[in-house]
């Protein structure tokens, strides 16, 4: 959603129809690769260990995009990245809720990712002293300001 919103859209300047109308179109390519089996002749074509290695990459491309969205991994002009300035109030939250899930995990509590997700999200409201009742006027007033 991220790319088709900023990069198709506002980048290159295409009317968001046409870039709907490509992300269409590519879905039909892709359900006709996959109901004549020529995608899983490509599947089949990668060797076992690229295709084990594909959701590693991905999985820590992810993850790295979070550790710098958190604010504990910084540019550096001298090693491309840093640690970050861990006594940044979101920065310490994020900590505090990596460090909350790893321990749920560990200790094999259901719902362990939710639980650690809305205890973080519960201390940023209570930081900022909002509550839920704010956050579901703000989506009120943004659905009416894009709705009419």
């Amino acid at each position: 959603m991220l790319f088709f919103t900023y990069t198709v859209v506002k980048q290159f300047g295409l009317h968001w129809t046409v870039a709907l109308g490509a992300v269409f179109f590519s879905g039909v390519v892709f359900l006709v690769l996959t109901v004549t089996k020529i995608r899983s002749w490509i599947i089949e074509a990668v060797p076992p260990s690229l295709r084990s290695a594909i959701p590693v990459g991905i999985g820590l491309f992810i993850a790295f995009i979070g550790l710098i969205n958190a604010g504990i991994v910084v540019k550096s002009d001298a090693t491309l990245v840093a640690f970050g300035h861990i006594l940044n109030p979101q920065t310490l939250l994020s900590v505090f809720g990596l460090i909350l899930a790893a321990v749920l995990i560990s200790r094999g509590v259901r719902g362990a990712l939710i639980i650690s997700i809305l205890t973080t999200t519960s201390g940023i409201n209570w930081a900022w002293g909002l509550s839920l009742t704010h956050w579901l006027n703000y989506y009120q007033a943004e659905l009416k300001r894009y709705t009419g």
